[in-house]
C-alpha cells in the first residue's frame, strides 16, 4: 500500500501535468478589426482608428532590435500605396519595403485578458510575415505602439509582434463605424 507522502507526491504530478482546464474568454470575429467577447463586455472595434482610404493610420513605429527600420499600419483596411506593401496591413521600411500581415484576422484572448489580433501571412520574395497584434485596454489612451514592435522568426518565415495600446482595445469604447480623431 502506498504512504502518505507518496500519494502526496502522486497527487501533486498529476495536478502539475494534467492541471484542471479553466474555460477561457474568446473574442468572436466580426470583421477584420472587430470582435465580440463572449463574457458580454462587449466588442472591440478598431474601425474608429483606421484610415479607410487605405493610408496608414500610424507611421513610424519602431523595430525593436533595429531602431533605424520602422513599421506603418493601418488596423482594418488594407494599404493603397504603391509597391509591395499594397494590400497587406503592415509595412516594414528597411528602408526597402517589406509588406507585413494580410487582411485576413483572426482574434484570440491572452492569458491577462488582452486580444491577440493575428494577421494572415503574406509571402514576398519567399519570405512570410505574419503580423500579431496585442490590443491593450488604457481609456486614457489614443493610439500607440509604446515598445514599437519586434521581429522573430528565422529562414523563410517571420512573425512581428507589437502591443497596441488604446482606449479602442476596451470593449463597447469606440464606435463601429465613425472616425475618431486621434489629436483630441
Amino acid at each position: 500500500m502506498a504512504s502518505q507522502g507518496t500519494l502526496h507526491l502522486l497527487f501533486f504530478v498529476t495536478l502539475a501535468f494534467f492541471p484542471a482546464q479553466i474555460p477561457g474568454k474568446e473574442c468572436h470575429k466580426i470583421d477584420t478589426c472587430s470582435c465580440i467577447m463572449d463574457d458580454g463586455t462587449g466588442i472591440i472595434s478598431l474601425h474608429a482608428i483606421d484610415n479607410e482610404d487605405g493610408t496608414p493610420r500610424f507611421t513610424g513605429i519602431p523595430d525593436t532590435v533595429i531602431p533605424i527600420y520602422t513599421f506603418d499600419w493601418n488596423p482594418c483596411t488594407p494599404l493603397k500605396t504603391e509597391g509591395p506593401c499594397q494590400g497587406s496591413n503592415a509595412c516594414q521600411h528597411t528602408p526597402d519595403l517589406f509588406p507585413v500581415g494580410k487582411p485576413n484576422t483572426t482574434f484570440s484572448v491572452n492569458p491577462d485578458g488582452t486580444v491577440l489580433i493575428t494577421y494572415e501571412k503574406v509571402t514576398y520574395e519567399d519570405h512570410g510575415r505574419k503580423l500579431q497584434v496585442t490590443l491593450k485596454c488604457d481609456a486614457t489612451e489614443k493610439g500607440s505602439f509604446v515598445d514599437g514592435i519586434s521581429e522573430y522568426g528565422v529562414g523563410t518565415e517571420s512573425i512581428y509582434v507589437g502591443t497596441f495600446t488604446s482606449r479602442c482595445a476596451c470593449p463597447d469604447v469606440c464606435p463601429m463605424y465613425e472616425s475618431v480623431d486621434l489629436k483630441k
